[in-house]
């Protein structure tokens, strides 16, 4: 993002100014003691290790790490750049930029410097030559007569040129620093890798928050509808079952609450979104509380104990809860579950009957199923959904045991 150069771009030029004075000042007087006729050689011979030893020094500071950070964050400042942190300041690319502009500021401010210290008082001269009464003005290499007072009056013209061309001279360096700030030093392609990869990263965990978001808030929901449904039909027959019904659906709502002031908190960077399963290694135990937590009946089918890594743990659990959720949406009766462990892999089957009116992969299916492919992917498994033969839908998932 760049904005029009202003008053900061002015002040960026007089630092450049500020950095090229010095360093003119200490070429100039090496040279000038060079060129002095009564010099020994030996003195000329120290003076220009001097010289050399200085510019070596100038270059060995151009190159250091920390310098292109200060450029960056001046450059932010002054010029007002949206210009990206340096992160990779030892890499050599990053140190040339940050020498080619050190060198830049100091070329454009010796520029600026001569040009201002000729036009200014240039400028100031003849807009005030009317008034002092001469009738000569003295310029560089030869004398002007101008004649003095009103006959005189013709000289403000170029002065007031002088002067416009000394501020149009500043501003014209600030709009330049502005220009070419983002392509010297700017990101290098090892940063412009790294912000891309950082890109990533921010992409993976909001994928990995809507996953969660989508796995705790679909089954709350899910839930709380079927014991609403429940409490209102109950209501006017059995009134101790309508409020055990509604206490159900107050606790699901608190911990629907809690989900999403939590992944609320992770967006904002207070921390990560809380996990709705627990940790673990025991893939049944997983299992077991996705059925716990499903309103209706399930048909399980799984071993006493199966023991997998902890990531493959919550995977089978989110799995689990995902499909259990589909079908108390989008089927009918009681789902069967299956948990076995084939071949050094661990298979969670989950299969219920279809309601005629809606198959559960369709459109509001669809992002729960995306998701937990992607979640099997990582944890290096595969995932398939579809429908079998008999009208029934069946989810898959296989996972490594470890």
């Amino acid at each position: 993002m760049r904005r029009r150069a202003g008053w900061g771009a002015v002040a960026h030029v007089f630092v450049a100014i500020a950095l090229a004075l010095p360093l003119v000042a200490a070429v100039g007087a090496t040279v000038a003691a060079l060129l002095i006729p009564s010099q020994s050689m030996l003195n000329r011979g120290l003076l220009t290790v001097l010289g050399v030893g200085f510019l070596a020094v100038v270059t060995w500071v151009a190159l250091l790490p920390e310098v292109r950070p200060v450029e960056v964050a001046t450059a932010r400042a002054l010029l007002g750049l949206d210009l990206p942190d340096v992160t990779h300041p030892t890499d050599w690319t990053s140190r040339r930029r940050g020498a080619l502009w050190l060198a830049f500021l100091a070329a454009l401010g010796l520029v600026v410097a001569v040009g201002v210290l000729y036009l200014l008082p240039t400028g100031v001269g003849l807009v005030a030559h009317p008034f002092t009464g001469a009738e000569t003005i003295g310029m560089p290499g030869a004398d002007f007569r101008t004649g003095s007072g009103w006959g005189a009056a013709w000289v403000v013209v170029p002065g007031l040129v002088s002067l416009v061309a000394t501020a149009a001279l500043v501003w014209g360096a600030g709009v330049l620093l502005t220009r070419m700030a983002p392509r010297v030093i700017g990101p290098t392609m090892v940063e412009r890798v790294a912000v891309a990869a950082n890109r990533e990263r921010d992409l993976a965990r909001a994928n990995a928050l809507a996953r969660d978001l989508h796995d705790s808030l679909g089954h709350l929901l899910t839930a709380m509808t079927i014991q609403a449904t429940a409490a209102r039909r109950l209501v006017a027959t059995d009134p101790d079952a309508a409020e055990r019904a509604m206490t159900a659906v107050e606790e699901l709502g608190r911990s629907a609450q809690a989900d999403v002031d939590a992944v609320v908190g992770a967006l904002r960077g207070r921390g990560e979104a809380r996990s709705t399963t627990a940790s673990g290694s025991d893939a049944v135990a997983g299992v077991l509380r996705a059925v716990a937590a499903h309103p209706g009946k399930v048909h399980v089918s799984a071993p006493a104990q199966l023991e997998v890594s902890a990531s493959v743990a919550e995977t089978v659990e989110r799995v689990a809860r995902e499909a259990l959720t589909n079908s108390a949406r989008h089927g009918v009766g009681a789902p069967e579950l299956r948990l076995e462990s084939r071949s050094g892999t661990v298979v969670l089957e989950v299969v219920n009957w279809m309601r005629d009116d809606r198959a559960p992969g369709g459109q509001d299916g669809r992002a729960g199923l995306k998701g937990l492919r992607e979640e099997v992917l990582l944890a290096g498994g595969a995932l398939t959904a579809g429908t079998e033969e008999e009208g029934t839908w069946l989810i898959r998932a296989t996972l490594p045991l470890v």
